[in-house]
């Protein structure tokens, strides 16, 4: 989930981006490999993706928390990926 409380305090749905194994894949700018992809909760190695869908919230369910380290570089590929600052 990427979306923010202000959002989820306005509706019913929550912005998502997806997490994929296939990190080979994960090449362009915007594509991040997960440092500490055991730390949360993650199976394998994992690559966040920007690929985003919107989803009500009584559908997802949190696996685990991402480390300070890898979600701030999650956050400087969704600036990229959406051009703000």
């Amino acid at each position: 989930m990427v979306s923010t409380d202000l959002y989820h305090a306005s509706g019913v749905a929550t912005i998502v981006a997806e997490l994929t194994s296939q990190v080979a894949k994960a090449q362009r700018p915007i594509d991040y490999v997960l440092q500490d992809w055991k730390a949360a909760n993650l199976h394998q190695p994992t690559a966040f993706r920007v690929y985003f869908a919107v989803e009500m919230q009584t559908k997802l369910i949190a696996i685990g928390r991402l480390s300070d380290r890898d979600w701030q570089e999650v956050q400087a590929r969704l600036r990229l990926a959406l051009a703000v600052t």
